[in-house]
């Protein structure tokens, strides 16, 4: 997984470096230079080419436009996530986001300003390693089994107590509040923007699924191991799940991210389809030291009285790094204020600073 990013990040490198090259033949049209009746001599700091000259036959945008230029829409987005962390024992198995949001936009020439505010959805999935648990040796992950004297559910003492956990999978979701502020620049149709992006996580949700076994061992008694004995308690591969709370309640984070598409532009109306990567500076690790699974002793044969922790949130993860990264693709509709629009507000605006002044 780690060389396919690599490889695809060198990719989209490459696209940034050589297609603006390629695409080398944009121009800036200097348009009609009209003139303001109230500033003679004075071109328009807005945009003033003939809008109709803007696009090719297939819409894509064929110049630059020469002055300033306002547009506001919205984006959504879906593709992979994941986390990329070092806890032991366990293995991604994917996931995936979708993110819906406004953002206002700023261009001149080239340049281009974006910013806005939406809600993104990840959902993060993971398999963790069988465990086998038992009265006297613990497993791998913290559990509060511990018990010194066992009698089963028929009132027989019980030397050993097994437990196994197979086939364990655990689901993180999360629900987050995202402010970009990114830069880049458009060349005839081509585009990319990069820059950081905050992220607040305030909703969350964790679900643990696995199949479990317990056994017995009365050696000291009869011959051979107890299994698949419901009259003394113990079952084989039952399917247990089991919902629990958010990795985190409130979590800050400060992503870095970067997209790289084309821009349809018809008339007033932009059309972009684009790639995206988001990927988290700060560690996200809950830190909270849980136990991987609580076995209530007075129920210590009934499975669904068990309560399980994600992997994420257990005392072996504490001191782990997690980081959040998203890929996919990106659809964006910006529609551009006419220049008549701009004018009023200009004019307003300077009409109630005058009245301020005085």
């Amino acid at each position: 997984m780690m060389k396919t990013m690599k490889r695809l990040t060198l990719i989209l490198l490459a696209l940034i470096l050589v297609l603006p090259a390629a695409l080398a033949q944009s121009r800036i049209d200097p348009g009609d230079k009209r003139i303001d009746s109230q500033h003679r001599n004075k071109i328009s700091p807005y945009r003033t080419h003939d809008r109709r000259k803007s696009a090719d036959h297939k819409g894509l945008r064929s110049s630059v436009h020469s002055g300033e230029c306002y547009l506001a829409g919205f984006w959504v987005d879906a593709g992979y996530a994941r986390l990329f962390h070092n806890v032991p024992d366990v293995k991604h198995l994917g996931g995936g986001g979708l993110s819906i949001g406004g953002l206002f936009e700023y261009e001149s020439g080239y340049f281009m300003l974006q910013t806005g505010a939406g809600l993104a959805f990840r959902q993060y999935n993971d398999s963790v390693h069988d465990v086998h648990y038992n009265n006297f040796l613990y497993g791998a992950l913290t559990t509060d089994i511990r018990w010194n004297t066992i009698i089963d559910s028929y009132g027989v003492p019980v030397d050993v107590l097994y437990y196994d956990f197979a086939r364990r999978r655990d689901v993180a979701r999360t629900l987050s509040v995202q402010i970009p502020l990114l830069l880049g620049a458009n060349f005839d149709g081509f585009y990319f923007l990069a820059g950081p992006k905050i992220n607040f996580s305030f909703w969350g949700q964790t679900v643990m699924a696995c199949d479990a076994t317990s056994t017995a061992d009365y050696s000291s008694r009869y011959i051979g191991m107890y299994t698949e004995m419901d009259n003394h308690g113990y079952r084989h591969d039952v399917p247990l799940k089991y919902t629990g709370p958010a990795l985190w309640n409130i979590r800050f984070n400060l992503m870095a991210s970067a997209e790289i598409g084309w821009e349809f532009y018809l008339g007033v109306n932009h059309l972009r389809i684009a790639a995206y990567a988001d990927y988290g500076l700060l560690s996200v690790s809950p830190s909270s030291g849980n136990q991987f699974v609580s076995v209530p002793y007075d129920t210590k044969f009934n499975f669904e009285t068990f309560s399980f922790n994600h992997v994420y949130t257990t005392a072996e993860a504490a001191d782990c790094r997690m980081n959040e990264f998203s890929c996919g693709i990106k659809f964006t509709y910006l529609y551009e204020f006419p220049e008549t629009f701009l004018r009023v507000l200009n004019r307003n605006y300077n009409y109630s600073r005058r009245r301020a002044i005085r």
